[in-house]
């Protein structure tokens, strides 16, 4: 019942209007520009940085270059995967990677919302995705998944909570929507 709470007061705070900072509020939200991945986000903290391989069933058998930005506070964890598909045979298959990153979100545990994301960029088009939440299996907690794609990357933003809190819910969805692609300044 408690997460379906926290569910509720997630997809409101996607749509809400932004609140007044308030005082104590711990979270130090500051946006990192990654020109170099065409995005720039928001992150609570400092993000560290990994590389690897990201591999899929639609991505095939060669695995493709990944880049990995996340903070960890043990209970609620930040991440941001930013993956290049801009090999042809990736390009080809944009769509599918797509639904197969909202697909494998859902996978994760019980489905509890999938909402469209539209994210304004430097084209009149923008860049479309969804968010879905899911309270994951096993108990391990809830998660928000962001999956968008633009210019041959696929950008996943993911946001858990180990230990569901209702007051964590607003840093959850700012986390999953506070991406840009517009990176000259506004």
């Amino acid at each position: 019942m408690r997460r379906i709470a926290f569910t509720a007061a997630a997809v409101f705070a996607l749509f809400a209007p932004p609140l007044a900072a308030q005082e104590h509020e711990p979270l130090e939200w500051q946006e990192y520009a990654y020109p170099e991945l065409g995005i720039a986000k928001e992150f609570p903290a400092s993000p560290q940085r990994q590389t690897g391989k990201y591999q899929t069933e639609v991505v095939g058998e060669n695995a493709v270059p990944s880049v990995v930005y996340f903070v960890d506070f043990g209970d609620l964890i930040f991440q941001m995967t930013v993956v290049d598909l801009r090999a042809p045979e990736h390009v080809l298959r944009a769509a599918n990677i797509l639904a197969e990153c909202i697909f494998l979100a859902e996978s994760a545990g019980l489905p509890l919302a999938n909402l469209p994301l539209d994210v304004k960029d430097d084209t009149q088009f923008g860049v479309h995705g969804r968010v879905v939440s899911v309270d994951l299996n096993y108990n391990l907690g809830v998660r928000q998944t962001a999956c968008l794609h633009k210019d041959g990357r696929l950008y996943k933003m993911e946001a858990t909570m180990v230990h569901p809190e209702e007051e964590d819910g607003e840093a959850i969805a700012r986390f999953v929507t506070s991406q840009r692609f517009e990176l000259r300044k506004p």
